[in-house]
């Protein structure tokens, strides 16, 4: 019978304080201005394409159609 050796890795400071930093922007004032900023975005999208393409199917369903 042979005997096998386990190598545990445990995470290296280093790689514990990008985690603890990851964290800290998730949990903190970062992620929330990022999320808004992603969401006015999204709203302004919607609003540039989205309206003008509206009219643009009105139009072709009561005067092509």
């Amino acid at each position: 019978m042979t005997k096998h050796t386990v190598l545990v890795k445990f995470p290296v400071r280093e790689e514990v304080k990008k985690t603890n930093k990851f964290f800290e922007f998730i949990d903190g004032d970062g992620f929330d201005k990022v999320l808004g900023k992603v969401t006015k975005g999204l709203f302004s999208t919607i609003l540039f394409l989205g309206i003008p393409y509206f009219f643009y199917v009105l139009v072709q369903a009561f005067f092509m159609g």
